[in-house]
This record gives C-alpha cells, sequence and structure tokens, in this order.
C-alpha cells in the first residue's frame, strides 16, 4: 500500500511542476521573481490564468500536496499544505495589492472572474 501513495504522490508532484511551468511560460516577459508591476503590462488571462490568479502558486502548493501524499500519512499531508499557504498567503496578498494599484480596473475586473489559487473554490 505504501507504495500506492508513493506512486500518487509523484503524479501530483508532476502536475504541480507542469501547472508552474505552463504558468510561467504564459506570463512570458511579465514573469519575475520579484513584485513589480510596469503600467504598460497586460493582465494575462490565458493558459491556466483563465482559472486562477495565481496559477504558479497552484502548482506549488500541488507539488508540496504531493509530498504529504508520498509519505502516506494524513499529518504529513496536512503540514505540507499548510506550511507552504502560510508563506504564499502574505506573498499574494502584497502582488494582488501592487497589481491593483498599477493596473487599476483592468485587474480588478480579472479579480472578479477568477479564483485566486483553487479554480472554482478559492
Amino acid at each position: 500500500m505504501p507504495e500506492v501513495f508513493a506512486g500518487a504522490g509523484v503524479v501530483v508532484i508532476w502536475a504541480g511542476l507542469l501547472v508552474r511551468v505552463w504558468a510561467v511560460l504564459a506570463l512570458g516577459r511579465s514573469f519575475s521573481t520579484y513584485v513589480q508591476v510596469d503600467d504598460e503590462q497586460a493582465v494575462v488571462t490565458g493558459g491556466p490564468y483563465r482559472w486562477v490568479r495565481h496559477p504558479s502558486y497552484s502548482g506549488l502548493l500541488l507539488i508540496c500536496l504531493g509530498f504529504g501524499v508520498a509519505l502516506a500519512n494524513w499529518l504529513s499531508i496536512v503540514v505540507c499544505l499548510v506550511v507552504p499557504a502560510l508563506g504564499l498567503l502574505p506573498r499574494i496578498a502584497v502582488e494582488e495589492a501592487e497589481l491593483v494599484r498599477v493596473l487599476g480596473e483592468r485587474y480588478r475586473s480579472y479579480q472578479k472572474t477568477t479564483h485566486r489559487l483553487v479554480p472554482g473554490l478559492w
């Protein structure tokens, strides 16, 4: 049975990696590891950005979830999701505040039509 959890965990890890890479490719030249927004920057709504505003972080959380699943322990799953989320949530708040400040209504409109991290939920 542990090998089933290990296999499922690896699948979830790879799914997360694919989502992260797709998100970075969809952003193209707008991708940065720093919080910086150019007022001429377009609001990207294609690729994974049509479903969530922060798909790179969704991918990261999937990767973390995959590690928790691979360990075949409920506590591991919770820890592998909660600890990274505690770091990501403030970062998302900062990014969204900057995007609204610089891009204004263009980003506010996008916020109204997409969820932050989980399609259909949040």
